[in-house]
Order: C-alpha cells, then sequence, then structure tokens
C-alpha cells in the first residue's frame, strides 16, 4: 500500500484533498421530467429543451461555494444523447450532423462553457460526464448500436464505427475546448467485456462500458488531451485514476484504501485508486430533479460526510436544477446549511498536533470536552497506517475511546460519547512503515 512513484502523478492527491466535489445533473431529462433515458428507445425531442432562467450555472457555482466543494462534474451529454454544447460532430461521408444539441433547441446557448466560466470564477475546479456507453438518439446500449431497433424521431441510423468516431469527436470537444479538467467520467474507462470480467470477480465498475474497439482510441485521446485530470473508472488508462465505492447511498466501506480496485480498496496494492462516493440530495436515488421526493435531512447529510470524507473518500453530491435551470430554492438553503455544518464542525480544533512514529499526543490544558478525532496521513509518503487506537486522559487515567484501521487522507472517527480530557492519544498499532500523520486534530460536541 506504499502506492507508486509519485512523480507526474501527484494530481490523485490534489484530488482527494479537495475531499468534495458535486455532480450536476441538468440535461434533456430534466426538461422531460424522467431520470435520463435507458436503452435504445426514441429520446425526448430537442425542442422540449428551453431553460428560461438567466445566469443559472452562476446560481450553481455560488451553491458550490456554500457547500465548500471543490470541484464540478457537469453532465455535458447523458445517456439520451442530447450535447448541452453546440457540438461540430458529423459524419461527412454520410451526410450527417449531430443535430440533438443545444443549437437545435430552443436554447441557443453553451451551457458546458458557462458552466467552466463561472464555476472558474469561484475557485471550483471544472470536470464532465460523458457517457460513451448509452446514447438513445443513436440507438446505444451497453455501448453497443442496436440496428435491430427501429429509427424513430429524433434518432439517426449509424453503424458501430459510426457511432465510436462521434464519440472521439465529441470528447475531443470536451477535453480540448475548455481548460484543465479535475475529473472526467466517461461512465466509464472499460469495455463492455471488460466489465464481465470484473464484476465476474467481484470488482466493481460502475455503468457497464463502451466496446473493446473504442478503447485505444479512447484512451490514446484522454492521455493527450487531459493528461492530469483524473478519471472516474479509470483504472489502467492513467496513474490518476478514481474508483467507485460501490454504493450511492453516500456511506462508503470501513476500512476503505486508497489503493486498489475493489470497492473498499486493497491495502496490500500498488495501485493508487481512491475512492469516490456518490450520492443525491433528494431522496429516493434521484438524480435529476424531482419536485415529488424531497430532500434529505442536515442529519442524514452528516453522516453522509462521516462515511466519505470520513472514511477516506471523496464525497460527489448531486445538484438537480429545476427545468428552468436553477437550482430550487429549497436544494440552495440545504447546501448551504450543510457546509455551514461542516465548517462549524470542523473549522476548528480543540486541539491538534502532527508529526511521524507510532504515537501522537493532544494536549489540551484544562478538561475539555471532545468527542471525534480527525486523523490525516501524510500519503505522499504512501498509506502506511493499518490499524490504530484512540485513548483520552481523563481524571488521571486513560481510558480507550475508539479504535480504527485505515486511515489515508482523513479519518473522522466519531466516539460513542464526549469525554472531558485533558489529553488524547492515537497509537498506530499496525503500520506498513512508520507512520506519517499530517494532521491529528480532537474536537468538541458543541458546534456538531
Amino acid at each position: 500500500g506504499l502506492g507508486q512513484d509519485w512523480t507526474g502523478a501527484l494530481a490523485i492527491l490534489d484530488y482527494q484533498a479537495m475531499e468534495i466535489g458535486v455532480i450536476i445533473h441538468f440535461n434533456i431529462g430534466t426538461s422531460a421530467g424522467i431520470q435520463g433515458c435507458s436503452g435504445p428507445g426514441a429520446p425526448p425531442m430537442a425542442s422540449i429543451f428551453n431553460p428560461t432562467a438567466t445566469n443559472f450555472t452562476a446560481q450553481w457555482a455560488q451553491s458550490m461555494v456554500d457547500l465548500g466543494a471543490k470541484y464540478a462534474v457537469y453532465v455535458a451529454k447523458h445517456a439520451c444523447g442530447f450535447a448541452t454544447w453546440p457540438t461540430k460532430a458529423a459524419l461527412p461521408d454520410i451526410g450527417l450532423v449531430y443535430n440533438y444539441s443545444v443549437q437545435y433547441s430552443p436554447y441557443k446557448g453553451n451551457i458546458v462553457a458557462d458552466f467552466v466560466r463561472d464555476v472558474r470564477a469561484r475557485g471550483v475546479q471544472p470536470g464532465f460526464y460523458y457517457s460513451a456507453v448509452t446514447n438513445s438518439y443513436m440507438r446505444v446500449d451497453g455501448g453497443t448500436v442496436h440496428t435491430d431497433v427501429p429509427v424513430r424521431p429524433p434518432q439517426v441510423n449509424v453503424t458501430q464505427e459510426q457511432y465510436e468516431q462521434i464519440v472521439i469527436q465529441q470528447l475531443g470537444e470536451l477535453w480540448s475546448s475548455y481548460g484543465d479538467l479535475a475529473e472526467v467520467w466517461c461512465v466509464s474507462f472499460i469495455t463492455a467485456e471488460d466489465n464481465k470480467v470484473w464484476l465476474d470477480n467481484t470488482h466493481i465498475r460502475f455503468d457497464g462500458g463502451y466496446q473493446s474497439s473504442l478503447k485505444a482510441n479512447l484512451t490514446a485521446l484522454f492521455n493527450t488531451l487531459q493528461p492530469n485530470a483524473c478519471a472516474f473508472g479509470g483504472y489502467g488508462v492513467t496513474p490518476n485514476s478514481v474508483r467507485w465505492c460501490g454504493t450511492e447511498a453516500g456511506q462508503a466501506d470501513y476500512p476503505n484504501w486508497s489503493t486498489g480496485t475493489s470497492s473498499a480498496g486493497d491495502p496490500d496494492s500498488p495501485d493508487w485508486n481512491p475512492a469516490e462516493v456518490d450520492t443525491t440530495l433528494q431522496n429516493n436515488d434521484q438524480w435529476f430533479y424531482n419536485p415529488s421526493v424531497g430532500l434529505r435531512t442536515l442529519d442524514v447529510l452528516k453522516s453522509v460526510y462521516h462515511g466519505s470524507v470520513g472514511r477516506n473518500g471523496n464525497l460527489l453530491l448531486d445538484f438537480a436544477p429545476q427545468p428552468n435551470g436553477l437550482l430550487p430554492d429549497d436544494a440552495v438553503a440545504r447546501y448551504k446549511e450543510f457546509g455551514d455544518w461542516i465548517r462549524a464542525c470542523y473549522g476548528s480544533a480543540a486541539g491538534s498536533t502532527s508529526g511521524q512514529g507510532t504515537v501522537l499526543i493532544v494536549s489540551l490544558g484544562a478538561p475539555t470536552m471532545v468527542d471525534r478525532a480527525v486523523i490525516q496521513e501524510d500519503q505522499a509518503q504512501g498509506e502506511r497506517v493499518r490499524a490504530y487506537t484512540l485513548d483520552a486522559y481523563v481524571n488521571g487515567a486513560w481510558q480507550q475511546v475508539s479504535t480504527g484501521s485505515s486511515v489515508g487522507h482523513k479519518r473522522i472517527d466519531v466516539w460513542s460519547h464526549a469525554v472531558a480530557a485533558t489529553q488524547v492519544r492515537v497509537t498506530f498499532t499496525q503500520s506498513v512503515d512508520l507512520p506519517v500523520i499530517s494532521f491529528f486534530g480532537v474536537y468538541d460536541p458543541i458546534s456538531c
């Protein structure tokens, strides 16, 4: 679990340090009131896409700041196939222009460009989601063009090779026109054939995969145009690969390691491949706007934070704007409420230290009520900790308050009860080398 030669691969550590990102589901599925398309059947007509609000991407960006998100992944093309930027993709040899996009809808703007501009203006790093797996406009499902399905408006008739040409053209546009990206989702960088092998071996890959005929071109394109971006599901494509945590509930497994390819990782793997924990703000696993399901409560979101960032994972929280382009008022308020809680609870420790060794102690002076600890490894030295215990010095004696295993970028250990301690000690009972701890802090329960 010491990882790899970090030269040229520090982007993945920078990714882990961001901790919180968002994924924005705003596409033609929003206009149609559906959770995207599925399968090779006909998608909604482009004529229904017409967000009427002004500067809605600026509103998104402000909510990212309120939440505390450091990166944002915009769904530039979802399963229906609708492109939210004015794509120039075409197949001149058959006279086909990709006409399922914003410039063929009542809305003539470039949402991708507006998104990138507004998030960067607020210090948030942009990224894109583009499904190479499903495109209902081109009758694609599971990465394959289904030529047996009748062509119905607005669909077009293409071969597998022609579809793959379109994918490369469109990803070339997205990856070359908007600067360096923090993360890309192709859902995902794995072939449909490989996906079956992974699943057969109980290793989790997300949302199927594309055909192997596309893999070499897609890999070369990514490494040429976005060599420093992190890639969701990008193991074997880039050293900056991010794996799925295996659930959309917002709770990573624990222990959760920075290395390995399974959902919980593998401390003995040489492959750095940290987990991303994607989940929704809306109830019932609803990613596109659905006003009928309501929002998850702050208490649930606190649990999500501890189950993602607190378990060495990156939290990727959904944004689901309304058809007019704006996030609903209750969602805006909830993102800020969640961000305010994170800052209040974890913005300032009651006491902290750092260093290397098997024992670190935080001295608090007078007895202080504390009920949680944050531990962070310096992962530039590798992920070294395998097990730890936490003890508090209470009324002149040490008492154990918790135990754990993985630490990685960040472990938030919330104890069963608060104690009035003058010191708190972490002992690393198992490690593969001398632990190097960039931060060890304890916190009071009052603000949490």
